[in-house]
């Protein structure tokens, strides 16, 4: 349970930042116009990008993993529940 609770706080920050990400390039878009070291505007892709692309990988381990953890059963304890329905809040 402890290894569950660490994971899902992780799960959950790294869902809200993904969420702040995503709202970041929504707003500015995927190109942005910046200024090259030789002071030239450019074109390039928004940092925002590379940074919602690996926490989104990162994400996606975590919740596997939280999956994972799910009993193969079918069952759920009554416990094991109240814990993972608490966490969406």
């Amino acid at each position: 349970m402890e290894i569950a609770d660490k994971l899902c706080k992780k799960a959950a920050f790294m869902d809200v930042t993904l969420n702040e990400l995503q709202e970041k390039i929504t707003e500015e878009g995927a190109v942005i116009e910046g200024v090259n070291g030789n002071g030239f505007k450019v074109k390039m892709d928004n940092p925002a990008i590379r940074s919602y692309n690996t926490m989104f990988k990162n994400y996606s381990a975590a919740m596997k993993q939280l999956i994972e953890l799910l009993p193969e059963t079918g069952q759920y304890s009554d416990e094991f529940m109240t814990f993972v329905m608490g966490r969406k809040k």
